[in-house]
C-alpha cells in the first residue's frame, strides 16, 4: 500500500498552493518576476494573488490569508514588533514623477511637489501609502490635491499621461520598462516633504515549512535586489 502511494506521489506529484499578498504596482513587477522565476523551475507551484493596499497587506498577512506580503513600508508601523509578521527582507525604493518626454519639466535632474502642483497630476487611489504621503506634500505648499486621473495600473497611468501635460508619481520599481518606447521619462522627486521608503518582503510567523515557500522567497529576493 505504501509503496502504491509513493508511485502516485511520483506520477502525480502534489501541487502547492503560494499566497501572496500584494499591491498592483508591485504585483506586475517584483512580485510578477519573481513567478516567472519560480515558474521556469517547477510546475510543483502555483500562485494565488490578493491585490490590496500595502497598509491593509500587512493585515491579510497577519491575519493568515496570505503567506507572504510584497508592500511599500507604511509610516508609523514597526513591522518588526507585529505578531505574526516577519520582515524578510527590504530595499530602498526612490519616488519619481514621470512624464511626457516634451513636458516642461522633464528635462530637470529633480524636481519637486511644489514644481508639479500647476499640472495635471496621476496618482494612486486614495489611501494608498504613496497616495498619502503626496497629499501630505501638496497640503505642506498650502494647496488642495485634486488628481485628475486615479489608477492602480501603472502600464495604464503611463499611457494615459503620454502626449500631455499630466505627471504620474510612481515608485522606482514600479515604473514600466517600456517608458522610453511609450515617449515618456521619469524625473527623481528630491522633496523634504515626501519621507523615504522601502519595498519590503514579509512572511506570516512562524514561517510554514515548505520547499515551494523557501523558493518563492528567494526568488522575491532577487527579484527585489534587481533595482
Amino acid at each position: 500500500m505504501r509503496a502504491s502511494l509513493r508511485l502516485i506521489r511520483q506520477l502525480f506529484p502534489r501541487v502547492e498552493t503560494i499566497t501572496i499578498v500584494t499591491s498592483t504596482g508591485l504585483g506586475q513587477t517584483v512580485v510578477a518576476d519573481a513567478i516567472n522565476d519560480v515558474m521556469t523551475t517547477t510546475d510543483r507551484v502555483q500562485v494565488s494573488i490578493i491585490d490590496t493596499t500595502s497598509l491593509e497587506a500587512v493585515q491579510v498577512l497577519k491575519n493568515r490569508q496570505a503567506d507572504l506580503c510584497v508592500n511599500f513600508s507604511v509610516p508609523g508601523h514597526d513591522l518588526v514588533s507585529v505578531p505574526g509578521v516577519r520582515r524578510i527582507n527590504h530595499a530602498p525604493s526612490r519616488n519619481f514623477a514621470v512624464f511626457d518626454k516634451k513636458h516642461p519639466l522633464s528635462q530637470r535632474a529633480t524636481v519637486r511637489v511644489r514644481d508639479l502642483i500647476d499640472f495635471p497630476i496621476a496618482t494612486l487611489p486614495s489611501g494608498n501609502s504613496a497616495r498619502i504621503r503626496i497629499e501630505q506634500a501638496v497640503r505642506a505648499q498650502g494647496q488642495v490635491f485634486s488628481p485628475t486621473i486615479e489608477a492602480t495600473c501603472p502600464v495604464l497611468t503611463m499611457r494615459a499621461i503620454a502626449g500631455t501635460t499630466m505627471v504620474a508619481m510612481m515608485a522606482e520599481r514600479t515604473i514600466p520598462d517600456n517608458l522610453a518606447e511609450a515617449g515618456c521619462t521619469a524625473v527623481e522627486l528630491d522633496d523634504p516633504g515626501l519621507d523615504d521608503r522601502s519595498i519590503q518582503i514579509l512572511a506570516a510567523d512562524p514561517l510554514r515549512e515548505s520547499d515551494g515557500l523557501d523558493m518563492m522567497i528567494k526568488s522575491l529576493r532577487r527579484s527585489l535586489a534587481l533595482q
